[in-house]
């Protein structure tokens, strides 16, 4: 019996041993990630308790992260809305960004959201689609400040898509998802910003080939430079970027004729403007002769009223001379289309023959008379004063000659007129007698180079 129990008891033993070493054994895994984790969450609130010290001295983290947030999201509105401060927002409406807003082109109060204020800017762009807005475009915004307006805000689009990835491929190329990021390797990571990198430079060399191909074409026609400053260069090329794909040139026929056509047609449709006052206000008919760099002898008809000058026509005499018959046939044509009672006064310079033509005006229309140039007139005293011999005014004749034998003597020698050129940056001018007021601008030019003139001739290549 004793043996029996004794028997039992070991046997007992026994599988309560093999029973803890199971679970024993099952146990150990879960312990050693628990340790794991443990040690790493100390190592966590190690680190964090040395940034918190280390900000003690300083200001608030987080407060300066959310300042330096708030004032980037107030950055990326207004980089988005850059035409918002070219006009005068009085408040904020009652929702879906509707604003009151002045314009101060046109002094007039608008309600609506950055689309109308946009609209009522640049016009009619493309980016407006089919859509109605319901405003109109502001006709007082001139064409430079059109311009200006349409450029800011395309810029502005271009780089709103830019950061959405519309041009370096799609969001998960750019951006690294958390899983890699996560895992330490940053593969992804790294090709995307190889990826961006090459696609910058790639972006950047096609750049420098379109501006070969503009350089070139300057080059070659013999454009002036001043030509990249017209607003009408940019509207070109904004429309350009905006065409459908495989657009192509007008060609020269069509741009000599239907082109040409069109393009007078809507500069005679936005005069309409100006021409409007001419009933209420009138206007004065003035003439100019010229010649071109053809040689070619001109007369051109401009009408000036209070909203400003128009050129109306030019009339060729190379074939006829400038009689006062004909130069009266000129002006009585002009005269005829705009409407007699509309017109004030004819104004021509002090010849005798353009004298004549504003007599025969006066006699077949009593209610316009005829005005000199009163610049011709100041000329022509001037250089009546010069070629006095009276001793009252006879400095001024011997200051007249002297002038005009310095600027002589120095445009006519090159050794001379290059050792000018290198004390003044201002070159000497001749009296023209064709050119009003010639006599008083050459000599307000030897008055600048005064200083210029006193170095050179005191300097040793003298």
């Amino acid at each position: 019996m004793k043996l029996i129990c004794r028997l039992s008891l070991q046997t007992s033993n026994t599988m309560d041993l093999t029973i803890f070493l199971g679970i024993f054994l099952f146990l150990v895994p879960f312990m050693v990630i628990m340790v794991v984790e443990g040690r790493k969450r100390r190592g966590q609130t190690v680190e964090g308790d040395e940034e918190a010290g280390g900000s003690e001295m300083g200001e608030n983290p987080g407060e300066e992260e959310l300042e330096e947030g708030e004032q980037g999201t107030q950055k990326t509105k207004q980089d988005q809305t850059p035409l918002w401060k070219y006009v005068q927002r009085a408040e904020t409406g009652r929702g879906g960004g509707t604003t009151k807003f002045h314009c101060p082109h046109c002094n007039t109060d608008y309600t609506g959201s950055y689309t109308r204020a946009r609209r009522h800017l640049c016009g009619k762009r493309p980016w407006d689609g089919e859509k109605q807005i319901g405003i109109k475009t502001c006709a007082a915004v001139s064409t430079a400040d059109r311009a200006k307006y349409i450029r800011e805000e395309e810029e502005a689009q271009y780089q709103s898509k830019r950061s959405r990835g519309f041009f370096e491929g799609s969001q998960s190329q750019r951006t690294p998802s958390a899983s890699s990021q996560g895992s330490g390797f940053g593969g992804s990571g790294s090709s995307s910003l190889r990826r961006r990198t090459i696609s910058d430079f790639l972006d950047e060399g096609c750049r420098n080939d379109v501006d070969s191909k503009v350089y070139r074409f300057l080059y070659a026609c013999g454009i002036p430079f001043n030509v990249l400053r017209s607003p009408y260069w940019h509207e070109m090329v904004s429309a350009i970027n905006d065409a459908p794909k495989g657009y192509k040139s007008p060609g020269y026929d069509k741009a000599r004729t239907v082109g040409l056509d069109h393009e007078k047609a809507k500069i005679s449709h936005s005069l309409n403007r100006m021409t409007s006052s001419w009933t209420d206000h009138g206007v004065s008919i003035v003439s100019d002769g010229w010649t071109n760099v053809k040689g070619k002898p001109l007369i051109s008809v401009l009408a000036v009223s209070v909203n400003g000058p128009i050129f109306l026509t030019a009339h060729d005499y190379s074939d006829k001379f400038k009689t006062a018959i004909n130069i009266a046939e000129a002006l009585l044509e002009t005269i005829d289309r705009i409407g007699p009672y509309n017109v004030i006064q004819v104004i021509t310079d002090n010849a005798a023959n353009c004298r004549a033509a504003g007599e025969i005006i006066e006699d077949k229309y009593p209610n316009i008379f005829w005005s000199g140039c009163l610049v011709h007139t100041l000329n022509l005293l001037l250089h009546d004063i010069v070629k006095n011999k009276n001793v009252q005014y006879q400095w001024i004749g011997d200051l007249y000659q002297k002038g005009k034998k310095m600027i002589k003597f120095i445009t006519n020698h090159s050794n001379t007129h290059g050792l000018f050129r290198s004390h003044s940056r201002l070159e000497l001018l001749n009296i023209a007698k064709t050119r009003f007021g010639s006599y008083y601008l050459t000599f307000k030019r030897l008055l600048k180079v005064r200083e210029s003139m006193a170095s050179m001739v005191s300097s040793q290549h003298w």
